[in-house]
């Protein structure tokens, strides 16, 4: 186990945690980018990412999966309360009324050194 996958445990279960407080019915699942997988990103484009420059944004991953349409602004919020949100990095699909579907959200947020 990684200290990405450790990291991402525990934020997992304090948004689980958070989101069963406020009576959201969700499952949330969460995963820390593998060394291997992080080099083989680096390696695949070098120069890519750097300190001064692009981060990589993705080394923990958390889906949080809810049931209820409704939920889905609840959930939202509560992540946006917990965690800085970063629009300009964050992409929501369009709504088709024509097709069942999922609608996928996908956030992106800073974490605290904490």
């Amino acid at each position: 186990m990684t200290v990405l996958d450790i990291v991402a445990e525990r934020i997992r279960r304090e948004v689980e945690r958070d989101l069963f407080s406020i009576g959201i019915l969700a499952r949330v699942f969460a995963r820390g980018k593998s060394e291997f997988s992080l080099k083989k990103k680096i390696d695949r484009d070098p120069g890519k990412y750097s300190l001064g420059g692009k981060l990589i944004q993705d080394g923990i991953g958390v889906r949080v999966a809810v049931y209820f349409a409704d939920d889905v602004a609840i959930a939202e919020e509560l992540l946006k309360d917990r965690f800085e949100y970063l629009a300009a990095d964050s992409s929501i699909d369009d709504i088709d009324e024509s097709t069942f579907n999922v609608l996928r959200r996908n956030l992106v947020f800073r974490l605290s050194n904490e």
